[in-house]
């Protein structure tokens, strides 16, 4: 898929693209996407119920309103998996129950490379990147997000097993108590805030493993926000 798209749909279940019933295989590459849809329960970019596969390194700008939604990804017995190459994400959201990125109930495994993601929620029992009642695994490797989300249970990124996996990136949020990010070698990471570089890099180096953090600015917020094992001197 290529060029530049707009779609608006409304109606008692609403997709933009995708399909009602599951087994959706979505790839948008060079591509500008502009997707406004309402109703009882609306998706974004996916599928209603069953699995759902995505990759996208595209330009998406997703609203999504109605009682159950999901911008990216699939509401109800999902499977299936959502990778970002890159692109932009800009969301926005307001629901009962939903998701940014992901799924309401499943396992919809979820991985970002790079890009900038910007996802703004309001409702009752909301989740940015992930699944509130789901268990699909989510890692993110460096890229830029912004997430913001007003409700009763509102999850920044995450799942009902509390999980998260950061390798890299500027990770604008809030964790709550019950939730410590991990890396990819299960080592618990905390927050660091970086101010003097636009650019951070940072080798985390144990006898066990090695990888490179890497970390953007973004003009929207006046410093660096990065998860790092505690041990880590920066």
């Amino acid at each position: 898929m290529s060029g530049t798209i707009n779609i608006e749909t409304s109606g008692y279940d609403s997709v933009g693209i995708g399909n009602i019933s599951g087994n959706a295989r979505i790839e948008i590459n060079d591509c500008k996407v502009k997707i406004k849809s309402e109703g009882r329960k609306t998706i974004g970019i996916g599928c209603m119920k069953g699995p759902v596969y995505i990759n996208t390194s595209g330009d998406l700008n997703i609203t999504c309103n109605g009682n159950n939604a999901v911008a990216l990804g699939s509401l109800d017995e999902s499977d299936g998996a959502i990778t970002i190459n890159n692109g932009k994400l800009n969301i926005r959201f307001n629901t009962h129950m939903g998701s940014g990125i992901g799924a309401i109930n499943g396992k919809v495994d979820i991985e970002i490379f790079d890009g900038d993601i910007s996802i703004y929620g309001e409702g009752t029992d909301i989740v940015g990147i992930g699944d509130p009642i789901g268990v699909g695994d989510i890692k993110i490797h460096n890229g830029m997000y912004s997430i913001q989300l007003f409700a009763t249970i509102a999850l920044p990124i995450g799942n009902i097993r509390r999980k998260i996996i950061i390798d890299g990136g500027n990770i604008q949020c809030d964790f709550p108590e019950d939730i410590t990010p991990v890396n990819s070698f299960g080592t618990p990471l905390v927050a660091r805030i970086i101010t003097d570089t636009d650019k951070f890099s940072q080798s985390v180096k144990t006898v066990e493993y090695a990888y490179d953090y890497q970390a953007t600015s973004s003009n929207r917020y006046p410093y660096i926000k990065v998860y790092l094992p505690e041990n880590i001197i920066i």
